[in-house]
């Protein structure tokens, strides 16, 4: 596992699949070339843990995107490949 930071405000550049309702990991589905979180490493299947330090498992779809949303201009995401 490691932990990227993106700096600077949405948008990040990636989006997300998975959830508890989908009876999966909150996982990166669609990386943007040349974006904040492609310039940083993030690749697609890579799994969320983190997000600005709490926890992103177990959690259902909408409410992991609402913890992004909420990250205002600094996104730290702990990331297992």
């Amino acid at each position: 596992s490691f932990q990227v930071v993106l700096e600077g405000g949405a948008p990040w550049g990636f989006r997300l699949q998975g959830g508890l309702e989908f009876a999966e990991p909150i996982t990166i589905a669609k990386v943007n070339p040349n974006s904040k979180a492609g310039n940083q490493g993030i690749k697609v299947g890579d799994c969320i843990r983190t997000v600005n330090g709490r926890s992103a498992e177990g959690l259902p779809h909408k409410e992991a995107l609402q913890l992004i949303r909420n990250a205002n201009s600094r996104l730290s995401l702990q990331l297992h490949r």
